[in-house]
């Protein structure tokens, strides 16, 4: 799990991973492109990416993001 902090008018340019990932805007409003789609993202956004799909952020306003990436995700059900 990684936070990243992006000022008005940053950037993450497009980009692709290997393995699935979860996005969760905890403040701010940012443009979030997924493939060929553009979405605005705000406070309580959440979002499941695929594996390699293409997708990149630029912040409208200071935003705090939480992304989630499962290197080795679980095959079968896990009950916690």
């Amino acid at each position: 799990m990684i936070q990243f902090c992006f000022a008005p008018g940053q950037e993450l340019s497009a980009h692709k991973a290997p393995f699935p990932a979860t996005l969760y805007f905890v403040k701010g409003k940012a443009a979030l492109t997924l493939a060929s789609d553009e979405l605005e993202a705000g406070e309580g956004t959440f979002v499941y990416m695929a594996p390699n799909l293409e997708h990149g952020i630029s912040a409208r306003t200071e935003v705090i993001m939480l992304l989630t990436m499962f290197k080795n995700p679980p095959t079968g059900l896990v009950v916690a």
